[in-house]
């Protein structure tokens, strides 16, 4: 796990079971979550024209 490949992976696998988690209800963010969140649509906004990325994966 000392390459970047494996840390991103690491962090899609952590992504993926954090989105799991809170939809199903199981994890709630907290004030300094959702702070980390809302700087990091800050930050990435500008790069597709202050709109949301779009869509590019089938669900």
């Amino acid at each position: 796990m000392d390459t970047f490949a494996g840390r991103l992976d690491g962090g899609w696998e952590w992504w993926h079971a954090a989105i799991e988690e809170a939809q199903e209800g199981r994890w709630v963010r907290d004030a300094v979550e959702r702070h980390v969140m809302k700087d990091i649509r800050a930050a990435t906004n500008p790069l597709h024209g202050g709109q949301m990325a779009p869509f590019t994966e089938d669900s």
